[in-house]
């Protein structure tokens, strides 16, 4: 009897795991690795998946070296809400207004940017966020974060934006300051 009863449950239990690990996402992520290599000043593009280690979504990373030493970084988490994680990483205490439109031009090539933002300049719009009143009132700390929906809100659909800043004042640091835009679109409002 133990013997006809342990392959069922032994099968029940395996897809029940499978079914765990890899969930059916609404919203796919989009290799843009072709896109991002033909984008000025892009001089490697490196290409990872993996799950989420929480939510077990589906994470798509594309890295980007830039010719003048900084680095974006772009996730798209794709599953029941479009998440978006644009990261420059800059050689520099603070970005220069060239990095930010850099790193501004590989938001506005993804699908997200394109469907739900794509009546605003990215390249513009990350280029003037040191001169938001957000990041001024905040602007001499070592690390901050704010809602930016007042200015990146996604056509028809709720949506969060958020920016979050960190800088390091050492020079042997391959990177002396990060400035992460994530946005979330889709879900409850």
């Amino acid at each position: 009897m133990r013997a006809r009863t342990a392959a069922p449950v032994a099968a029940a239990l395996a897809l029940v795991a499978a079914e765990t690990g890899a969930q059916r996402c609404a919203v796919a992520n989009v290799d843009l690795a072709a896109s991002f290599r033909a984008l000025p000043g892009v001089v490697a593009v490196s290409t990872s998946r993996r799950r989420d280690a929480d939510s077990r979504e589906p994470v798509l990373r594309h890295v980007l070296d830039q010719d003048d030493g900084a680095t974006v970084v772009v996730e798209q988490q794709n599953c029941r809400i479009r998440n978006l994680r644009v990261t420059l990483l800059s050689p520099h205490e603070h970005p220069r207004p060239s990095e930010l439109r850099r790193a501004g031009r590989a938001l506005g090539a993804t699908p997200v940017w394109k469907r739900y933002f794509g009546r605003h300049d990215p390249a513009a719009m990350l280029a003037r966020e040191p001169l938001s009143a957000e990041w001024r009132a905040k602007g001499a700390a070592r690390q901050f974060s704010y809602a930016a929906d007042s200015r990146f809100s996604a056509a028809g659909e709720a949506s969060e934006v958020t920016a979050a800043f960190m800088h390091t004042d050492a020079h042997v640091a391959q990177y002396r300051s990060a400035l992460t835009l994530s946005i979330s679109v889709g879900g409850a409002p």
